[in-house]
């Protein structure tokens, strides 16, 4: 071993007894039959499992007195000698960590913690929840964000997988922590991750004054959570797409368009409509600091009234707005103007719509009085859409008009849809034909207010943009678990608000995957899902007798995650 120019390696084998021993060895090339082979072994000593610490052999010894009075520990195929005091040190930290598997999974865990950590999320949350327990939050929504499981299996997921300086948590601490949690502190938490998105689209202007076209938005939108609860106060029954049976209680985002991040969350009775809370919701936000008036407001027809809308104007909230068709003035314009809707120097090829605009006065109160603002109204027309509508019409009557000639059984829910357009003589159905024409007439047509973009099609445009809060709810219900609630009075307000965390970690990494520079995509097969299971694959063991786990090596494709994520790549040892 005194030749510099061999280089002797370790290793282990373990005899019929179970006793386990580290040998010393070194290759050489066999040029027959072209393979390294072992030239020689040699016997170091015995292995103790339980603290990594080898007991060299006398004969070892003999030839290599060096090693003597020394303490040495195998770790990594190689013989390490270690500081006393420290080896102890770490062998009580490996008592703390005994619940913890000797192979973890490190690739999510490690990927959702750093993107917590970059985009301010857990400073925010510490900030407002104190170190611990915000630690303890972030770490039950990446659980959501990882299997979307139920709260009591957090300690037996938390074995399996690396997060940092996170002890298990019982069922009983796990309904404290949540009970902590109520919408005053919610709301603390987000006007700071507001305000953190407004920091960071400024910084964004900085560098890049292109980006000025592109105005900062949000998208405000509302979901039901169905909820098995009977304690919960605010849970009633309303308009649910599925589960009719349950009651609810009702979720409202704000999303931003940049990052996908949720830059406010609130909670609400399940029978209140979307138009009826939208201006309290509106009002309680400026309240806590979030200044709407730098924020482009961007809402679906959901939220349309002239009552809204005029909030929006006295608070001078800049806004898009989706508007249904029923204000007599519209229909008037659609009508009165039908031709031009068909007339190709009014269509977009890009966005295949037609596009007419209107001025828009509204009547709005200031400190001075009230005073006449301008505001825009935007008529479209999709040709497309409305023969696609059209056809689905007709072939849902004219399959309903067959079942009842027929005698057969029908759908009584899908009758009352399409009764209207089905006239009955003799007990013979058919087509309706003037109530089948009047309401085609209407298929296509939608209406945008705005007192911001005065342009039909940019308006349009950012509109469609709406998409990222319809994946982010799409997401939040599929894939963090968020689609129904086991909780009670006292801890239901903290699952929702884990699982607004587990969504605001999942769709900025989205975002930031989609919008990456690298060549290619990055995202497996076009899947956030995919990609999640592949970090997931990124293993890391423990040394016997050690507090650290030794990474295995990153495959190129998870490498590739890592840098379109902007996120570093787990170091080679990772401790608690």
């Amino acid at each position: 071993m005194t030749n510099p120019s061999i280089k002797w390696l370790y290793s282990t084998y373990t005899d019929a007894h179970g006793r386990t021993y580290v040998y010393t060895f070194y290759n050489k090339w066999d040029p027959v039959k072209r393979q390294s082979r072992i030239a020689q072994r040699a016997h170091v000593g015995r292995l103790c499992p339980q603290t990594g610490e080898v007991r060299l052999g006398k004969k070892f010894l003999s030839t290599h007195p060096e090693f003597e009075g020394k303490t040495w520990f195998y770790e990594d195929n190689e013989l390490v000698q270690r500081d006393p005091e420290i080896i102890q040190e770490e062998l009580q930290n490996v008592q703390q960590t005994q619940w913890r598997n000797d192979c973890v999974s490190v690739g999510l865990g490690w990927a959702a913690w750093k993107q917590a950590e970059k985009i301010g999320l857990l400073k925010d949350l510490e900030e407002v929840f104190g170190a611990t327990n915000a630690r303890h939050l972030l770490a039950l929504a990446i659980y959501q964000l990882d299997c979307a499981g139920a709260m009591m299996n957090f300690e037996d997921w938390l074995a399996m997988n690396w997060l940092p300086k996170v002890q298990p948590l019982s069922g009983q601490r796990i309904s404290e922590l949540l009970a902590q949690v109520d919408q005053a502190k919610m709301d603390t938490y987000y006007s700071k991750r507001y305000n953190r998105i407004v920091e960071r689209y400024e910084e964004l202007l900085k560098q890049n004054a292109q980006s000025a076209n592109t105005p900062m938005a949000i998208a405000l939108d509302s979901t039901s959570i169905s909820t098995y609860s009977d304690t919960i106060c605010d849970a009633a029954y309303g308009h649910a797409k599925q589960d009719a049976h349950l009651k609810q209680v009702n979720l409202t985002l704000c999303t931003d368009y940049l990052t996908g991040d949720i830059c406010y969350a609130y909670q609400s009775e399940g029978s209140i409509t979307d138009i009826a809370l939208f201006p309290n919701l509106l009002m309680r936000m400026q309240m806590n600091g979030i200044d709407l008036a730098k924020t482009l407001v961007i809402t679906d027809r959901g939220y349309a009234s002239l009552y809204n809308t005029q909030k929006l104007y006295n608070l001078e909230i800049p806004f898009i707005q989706g508007v249904r068709v029923i204000e007599d003035s519209i229909k008037e314009k659609f009508e009165k103007y039908d031709a031009s809707f068909r007339g190709i120097a009014f269509i977009d090829s890009r966005l295949g719509v037609a596009a007419r605009s209107f001025q828009d006065q509204w009547r709005a109160d200031t400190d001075s009085g009230q005073v006449t603002i301008k505001g825009y109204l935007h008529l479209y027309h999709n040709p497309t859409k409305a023969s696609r509508e059209q056809m689905d019409l007709l072939k849902a009557v004219d399959s309903m008009i067959e079942l009842r000639n027929s005698g057969a059984r029908y759908d009584y829910d899908k009758w009352r849809q399409v009764s209207r357009f089905i006239t009955e003589n003799q007990g013979q159905f058919s087509r309706n034909l003037k109530a089948l024409e009047s309401y085609a007439q209407s298929m296509g047509r939608f209406v945008i207010r705005s007192n911001a973009v005065s342009d039909p099609f940019a308006a349009l445009s950012l509109y469609r943009m709406r998409n990222v809060v319809e994946v982010g709810f799409n997401q939040f219900k599929n894939q963090t678990g968020g689609s129904r609630m086991y909780a009670t009075q006292s801890s239901y307000v903290g699952k929702l608000f884990i699982h607004t965390l587990a969504q605001a970690i999942r769709m900025t990494m989205l975002m930031k995957i989609k919008r990456s520079d690298l060549p290619g995509n990055p995202l497996p097969k076009d899947s956030l899902e995919k990609a999640f299971w592949q970090m997931k694959k990124l293993m890391a063991d423990k040394p016997i007798g050690r507090n650290a786990w030794v990474v295995k090596e990153v495959p190129r494709k998870t490498r590739n995650l890592f840098e379109a994520l902007e996120l570093p790549v787990p170091t080679r040892v990772i401790k608690d």
